[in-house]
């Protein structure tokens, strides 16, 4: 989805996802990649260092992996993700 050109930003940000350094717990990132964000304000993030894509639910203090158990993934850069959570 390409967002409006009128859309404004806060200047401030917050921390939604990690923020607690970095790491291989559910509550950190280890170099994270390409987000995409669906429209239940769920982040998917491509977690390079962790060779994961994890899952932050909005409002969640931790993620849920759903690729990448065991290393089978070979440090993932980019993830593409449509409606039905097709990957």
């Amino acid at each position: 989805r390409i967002l409006p050109k009128y859309k404004k930003w806060k200047q401030q940000g917050i921390t939604v996802a990690g923020g607690n350094g970095d790491g291989d717990q559910l509550n950190q990132l280890g170099f994270p990649g390409t987000i995409s964000i669906d429209e239940n304000k769920t982040i998917l993030i491509v977690d390079m260092n962790n060779r994961r894509i994890v899952e932050w639910k909005h409002g969640s203090n931790n993620s849920q992996i759903i690729l990448g158990v065991y290393d089978r993934l070979f440090y993932p850069t980019d993830i593409a993700v449509d409606k039905e959570y097709n990957a």
